[in-house]
């Protein structure tokens, strides 16, 4: 009965462990953009992706795939699981990899990571952020409008023909400079 009782337990044990092993193999995915809000035109883009693989010896396969349409991003971050010699059980390592999104026009973007193991779909992240266009300063346009003044008081000195010292000197009225 002893012997039953051991083979059942055995059994059951290893029924579980294999059902464990060949669970989630990616634990707490994550998907971070940077840089932080507020994202402008001329800033290059790039996400973080993180988590945990299940145990030591998995393989990151190359620098994740980005794909852009519109306002759509896709990102498939591939790993490789270990060989079955290196399977350690209750072992979480954590990783960390870089995608370049590059240059985006202003807008409101989504981002759809999927993390890939062994070409199997493991998890699915999605996040979204905005892109603003950069506005010209006040400055600039304040500095502007000042040029363009001078430039019409430049002009319509020459169209007249007046001295600036005759001006000063009270001899001309102001009126006089009106069109």
């Amino acid at each position: 009965m002893k012997k039953k009782i051991l083979l059942y337990f055995l059994l059951s044990s290893f029924t579980l462990l294999s059902s464990i092993a060949e669970g989630a193999s990616i634990y707490n995915p994550t998907l971070s953009i940077y840089p932080y809000a507020p994202i402008t035109e001329p800033d290059p883009i790039y996400a973080e992706l993180g988590g945990d693989f299940a145990t030591s010896g998995y393989v990151i396969d190359g620098a994740p795939l980005v794909t852009i349409t519109d306002y759509n991003i896709g990102i498939d971050f591939n790993s490789s699981s270990p060989p079955p010699d290196l399977f350690v059980l209750t072992v979480l390592t954590p990783f960390s990899v870089n995608a370049d999104i590059g240059l985006l026009s202003a807008g409101v973007y989504n981002v759809n990571a999927n993390f890939y193991v062994d070409g199997i779909l493991e998890q699915a992240v999605t996040n979204s952020f905005t892109v603003s266009s950069v506005p010209i300063p006040a400055g600039a346009w304040l500095f502007g409008s000042g040029l363009l003044g001078l430039v019409g008081i430049a002009k319509r000195k020459k169209q007249h023909n007046i001295s600036p010292q005759l001006f000063l000197q009270g001899r001309i009225h102001p009126t006089t400079l009106a069109g």
